[in-house]
């Protein structure tokens, strides 16, 4: 090679052998078959001649990319143009040298491989462990509450921190609301428990005074023996409606009250009321709301009993299945006008009676406390009978124990 320099009217010139130029790349491994060398710009081999031409290596398809030639494009030729002279810096690199690390990065590969299927299952173990399993958990609790079970409580286990401190938080919620809901329910109880008081003392003053003005017209009469029939009956009527403490009573003695309130309204209308009950012996043991049966008989001497015409009352009580559970049934029937029909009509829609004073009749009492009592499990129907007279059922859900 050869450059040459003008200074002045002077010129100056230097020449190397091509070959003193490629030492440092001697450095550089390229393989048995390998090799660096200058080339023209046309494409001609400068040095290493015999390398291009025994693999036909093509040098003159330009530099700006890297490319494949040779007998079967087995030599990667990279090269790079000389910013100094005519002719290009080419690197020849045999496809077995590129590909001789490849081993290696195989093995790199697999191994990499390898790592990651160890590693997935363990991954999703620590997934599982720290986050699904608290959530289902979690929901499981959620799912028991919805249900009614306000008990539930999630368990202790370990888990992280913020896993931790949710299932704290929620089972302090809990513990909380099941306190609030304990303290309402017993706050509800209460108050039920008060208005069921109120409701079965509360007195019907007309059949008060009415007893006193029998007492005082016995008295007139000097009927000694009726005035002490009539105080016993008494102080046995009032002595069962005080009983305010009781929820519940037995059958048999609900119905000596109705009994005892049918011997005080004889006395009243001497000859004027027959009464009739038929109850098995089998349901005498069975428990009852209180003033229910005597509540509406009164409220059938109330309003169909006259001294015109004689009125029969007949209970008939005995055991029917309601919803596939046993109950109670008790039929109130009279020989009156019966139910005026939009008296009939109030009733049947389950509305209350209202008196022209604004006080709630008797049977709005009893249907009250039955309700407190039993929520919707209590059935009572009105309808007038055929061919006179009121009809009264009342099914009840049986009490064997109090």
């Amino acid at each position: 090679m050869m450059h040459i320099l003008k200074s002045g009217a002077v010129y100056f010139g230097v020449w190397i052998k091509a070959d003193k130029l490629m030492v440092p790349f001697k450095t550089i491994d390229f393989g048995t078959n390998g090799g660096a060398l200058f080339a023209t710009q046309n494409g001609l081999p400068m040095t290493n001649i015999d390398l291009v031409n025994q693999n036909q290596v093509q040098l003159n398809a330009g530099m700006e990319n890297y490319y494949l030639s040779g007998n079967h494009h087995n030599f990667l030729v990279v090269g790079e143009p000389s910013a100094k002279g005519n002719f290009n810096l080419v690197a020849l690199v045999p496809d077995e040298k590129i590909l001789e690390k490849l081993p290696y990065l195989q093995k790199i590969v697999e191994f990499i491989a390898f790592a990651c299927l160890i590693s997935l299952p363990l991954g999703l173990y620590l997934l599982r462990r720290t986050i699904m399993l608290p959530l289902n958990r979690l929901m499981v609790a959620m799912k028991r509450i919805r249900s009614g079970h306000l008990e539930t409580r999630i368990d202790t286990f370990p888990t992280s921190d913020e896993f931790i401190l949710v299932n704290e938080t929620f089972n302090n919620m809990m513990s909380q609301i099941q306190e609030l809901r304990i303290n309402v329910y017993e706050e509800q109880l209460s108050k039920q428990k008060e208005e069921l008081q109120r409701l079965q003392l509360q007195i019907n003053p007309h059949f008060f005074m009415n007893s006193l003005n029998i007492v005082y017209n016995l008295a007139k009469v000097k009927n000694f023996e009726l005035i002490k029939e009539m105080s016993l009956s008494l102080m046995q009527y009032f002595r069962y409606m005080f009983r305010s403490n009781l929820s519940f009573v037995k059958l048999k003695e609900e119905l000596e009250h109705t009994k005892n309130y049918f011997r005080i309204q004889e006395l009243r209308f001497p000859g004027s009321l027959t009464c009739e009950i038929h109850a098995p012996e089998f349901l005498i043991d069975t428990y009852v709301p209180p003033l229910v049966i005597q509540t509406f008989v009164e409220n059938t001497v109330k309003h169909a009993v006259t001294l015109d015409e004689p009125i029969h009352i007949s209970m008939n009580i005995d055991v029917i299945e309601l919803e596939g559970f046993p109950c109670i049934n008790i039929v109130i029937q009279d020989t009156g006008k019966g139910f005026p029909q939009e008296v009939l009509s109030i009733l049947q829609r389950n509305e209350s009676l209202v008196t022209e004073q604004g006080e709630h009749v008797g049977i709005w009492n009893v249907q009250r406390r039955l309700r407190l009592l039993y929520a919707h499990a209590v059935q009572i129907s009105f309808s007038n009978g055929s061919p006179c007279g009121a009809v009264i059922e009342i099914t009840l859900p049986i009490h064997s124990k109090m």
